[in-house]
């Protein structure tokens, strides 16, 4: 009753099916916490929680379409800038961060992820998507951007465009700090 009440996905699958048992493609690890969000509107990330896990979590929030959506991604987006800050990340794993990050839109992680890109490892990432590369035929800039990323970089509204406008923003005004810290 929880779930048809809190959920528009299972309000539709009531609707249309009168079956007492649903298949989803989710495991219950993070299905469990959804289940206990939903009947008591209190949610927590684990403590062990991994990007992994926050994604997958992320996607199954997505399958079930809580009401409370908002509130749930505000707790895993604050729980993952809690750990980024915790974490040493290397170049690839950092590209995952964003990764979830744009793909979730949590603007906070993307402008942490950004940051650290642009001052620790700017020229990787200008090696790894020099302008030629910025298109759907590199299937790591499609994994990040999406596969319509290539056109988003024209549009200054676009999340990919203001990724790369910030990434560089943050290098060239960290030059004159750089120099003074060294």
């Amino acid at each position: 009753m929880v779930l048809n009440v809190s959920s528009e996905f299972m309000r539709d699958h009531f609707k249309e099916s009168k079956e007492n048992e649903l298949i989803v493609e989710h495991k219950i690890d993070v299905v469990k916490p959804i289940i206990i969000f939903l009947h008591s509107l209190c949610f927590q990330m684990p403590k062990s929680h991994d990007l992994d896990f926050a994604d997958r979590l992320l996607k199954a929030i997505d399958f079930f379409e809580p009401e409370q959506k908002e509130k749930m991604d505000d707790i895993i987006s604050s729980s993952l800038c809690d750990k980024f800050c915790n974490e040493s990340v290397n170049f690839d794993q950092l590209l995952q961060w964003l990764q979830v990050s744009i793909q979730h839109q949590f603007y906070c992680l993307r402008e942490m992820s950004c940051t650290l890109i642009a001052n620790k490892y700017f020229y990787k990432w200008i090696d790894t998507f020099p302008p030629n590369a910025c298109n759907s035929g590199n299937p790591l800039f499609c994994d990040i951007f999406g596969p319509e990323g290539h056109v988003d970089l024209g549009n200054e509204k676009s999340l990919t465009y203001r990724t790369f406008d910030l990434i560089k923003k943050t290098f060239d005004a960290s030059l004159f700090t750089n120099v003074i810290f060294q």
